[in-house]
């Protein structure tokens, strides 16, 4: 299945909780894989003064 969402980076390293609207159930001894796709509107960069 797919969900999408929206969240605010707010330039920290924190992690960011995303939720499926629907409950997906999880079977013991199997492999699952979620994936994330990021559109970016604004980049952020970091810089450092040697």
């Amino acid at each position: 299945g797919e969900n999408e969402t929206t969240f605010m980076a707010d330039g920290s390293s924190a992690t960011f909780r995303v939720s499926f609207k629907e409950p997906l159930e999880i079977q013991q001894g199997e492999y699952y894989v979620a994936s994330a796709k990021l559109k970016v509107s604004v980049f952020y960069f970091l810089h450092l003064d040697s």
